[in-house]
């Protein structure tokens, strides 16, 4: 697992969605209709949250899970990430994490896993 973040809000964030009733409940809450009625919740579980590129450069998920997905043997990756501030493309270091997890799969032989990310925003500005 990643170090523990010295932001205050990261650590709350972190924290918080740590608990499996809390992200359940968030994702009952904001996840499409569509998504939210076919993932086992009851599958719920962490995973590592650290992967190295080929450039040997760290990148952080703030917190990822994998769950069953509908009626399928099926691995959802929620990939959630907490942003305090503005940032004019978010998506290039969601989509970062996201091809580091599935390069990490290939290595290990392991099926590539669809990924659900969750931008979490909080700043003052829209």
């Amino acid at each position: 697992m990643a170090a523990q973040p010295d932001n205050p809000h990261d650590r709350f964030f972190k924290e918080t969605f740590s608990q499996p009733e809390i992200l359940i409940d968030f994702l009952n809450t904001f996840a499409p209709e569509s998504v939210r009625d076919r993932i086992d919740y009851t599958t719920l579980t962490r995973e590592v949250d650290t992967f190295t590129d080929e450039q040997l450069a760290e990148h952080f998920a703030d917190l990822v899970f994998s769950v069953t997905y509908g009626d399928q043997a099926v691995r959802l990756v929620l990939l959630l990430e907490h942003k305090s501030y503005t940032e004019e493309y978010p998506h290039f270091q969601i989509n970062r994490y996201l091809l580091n997890l599935w390069e990490s799969q290939l290595k290990q032989k392991q099926p590539l896993t669809p990924g659900l990310p969750v931008l979490v925003y909080h700043g003052n500005r829209r």
